[in-house]
């Protein structure tokens, strides 16, 4: 009697697992990046995008005001020219950029010396921590100038993402040697800023399926 009970409970919790996975919405994903094309997003036949979750790319130096422009973008044309559509496609670049969505800068650790000329001792400061845009933080005291040594460039792991690590340097050093202070980097453009790029989950919903938000909560929780 004990080992007929045991498989009874056993086949009660399967088939209660089975129901659980079968009423889960399953979600879906595409990634924006900036340098890659339009991007598609589409459902199965007979099914149309009723939800999504939109997660702009996280820099360390990035503007709160400008991810929300960023953001705002993508959010907007996706509600206006994909929800409620069996697919649609996603013009990355012009979403991207439009309404002054700007590339993030990159956070840099700076090394140098201070030089005074040969008169003069060297003075080694720490290292400098900064963002591309705020360099002006790596200085050297009156009578002396920035001797560059080297750049750490603290990058992302997106594949969008993959920043030149010789141009960054480089461009540096032209930014701070030489200098009493480095001259901030304010193109917006140049290998010192972030490629965007966004990642949208979504999921598709036919006539007979049940409510996207109610399923999406119950198996998130």
């Amino acid at each position: 009697m004990e080992k007929i009970r045991m498989c009874n409970v056993f086949w009660f919790v399967l088939e209660y697992t089975i129901v659980f996975v079968s009423g889960k919405t399953e979600l879906l994903d595409v990634t924006l990046c900036e340098n890659s094309g339009n991007a598609e997003v589409f459902c199965p036949e007979n099914k149309t995008i009723a939800w999504k979750s939109i997660v702009y790319g996280e820099f360390s130096c990035q503007n709160a005001d400008n991810r929300a422009i960023c953001h705002s973008n993508m959010n907007t044309f996706f509600n206006d020219h994909c929800l409620g559509q069996n697919n649609c496609t996603l013009p990355v670049l012009d979403i991207l950029s439009n309404n002054s969505c700007k590339r993030s800068p990159i956070r840099v650790t700076v090394s140098f010396t201070c030089s005074g000329g040969w008169w003069r001792e060297n003075r080694h400061p720490s290292p400098v921590e900064t963002c591309a845009n705020t360099l002006t933080e790596v200085h050297c005291p009156s009578s002396s100038h920035i001797k560059f040594e080297r750049a750490t460039i603290h990058s992302t792991t997106s594949n969008c993402d993959i920043i030149n690590t010789d141009c960054a340097s480089n461009r540096l050093k032209g930014l701070c040697n030489e200098k009493r202070s480095c001259i901030s980097d304010e193109t917006k453009t140049s290998c010192l800023y972030h490629k965007r790029f966004a990642r949208i989950q979504y999921a598709c919903q036919g006539p007979t399926d049940h409510p996207i938000t109610d399923n999406i909560h119950s198996t998130s929780t």
